[in-house]
């Protein structure tokens, strides 16, 4: 998807029309107009969209942007002139980028990389251990962890074996459980680990 997808639009000249960036933590963002975009969303990926907006100001501060709650925002233009406008569409995630492009003597190009919150897991710790807790309790933790409670989001965890708990359990690379295999049959550990049964 980019800008020429939704709406026969010429960057910098029709965009600012339909599109917008809020950032209610950010004023500075209320000036911003926007040039062009363009953004990937798909099933079980994080949406990820990358702006770029002119500015009156030069030298925004990054600290107005990086890790801000933001919204991509898209007002549908009007199929005739007499109806009264769609509801605008937004793109909700957190600024994880940012970048000063060019500028002159009236503006200055900005580049910033809007992602969704779920992007955000990347940065836990890539092993982990839990003990005493089923797969659907870790998954929920680790959710919890990062805010993604009841309120923002919903999510339903189902496991082929009802969820049952286990002594540890091991996290690792941020992807599948992994469990300890048998000791060997002299008895001593190894510490290798595979992955956890589907």
């Amino acid at each position: 998807m980019n800008s020429r997808d939704p709406l026969v639009v010429r960057p910098g000249i029709d965009v600012h029309q339909y599109y917008s960036l809020d950032i209610p933590s950010s004023p500075s963002a209320a000036q911003a107009d926007i040039y062009a975009f363009t953004g990937t969303r798909g099933m079980g990926v994080p949406t990820k969209y990358v702006i770029q907006f002119t500015h009156p100001q030069r030298d925004l501060p990054r600290s107005d942007f990086i890790m801000k709650t933001a919204a991509f925002v898209i007002q549908p233009p009007r199929a005739n002139t007499w109806d009264p406008p769609e509801d605008a569409r937004k793109v909700y995630g957190v600024i994880t980028g940012f970048a000063q492009l060019a500028g002159n003597h009236d503006q200055t190009m900005y580049e910033v990389t809007l992602e969704s919150r779920l992007a955000l897991l990347r940065n836990m710790p890539r092993q982990r251990f839990f003990f005493d807790k089923s797969e659907p309790e870790i998954i929920q933790q680790i959710l919890g962890e990062h805010k993604f409670n009841q309120v923002f989001a919903d999510f339903d965890n189902r496991t082929h074996d009802g969820g049952s708990k286990k002594r540890g359990r091991a996290q690792g690379f941020g992807t599948l459980p992994l469990r300890r295999t048998r000791p060997a049959r002299d008895g001593a550990d190894r510490g290798q680990h595979r992955p956890a049964a589907p």
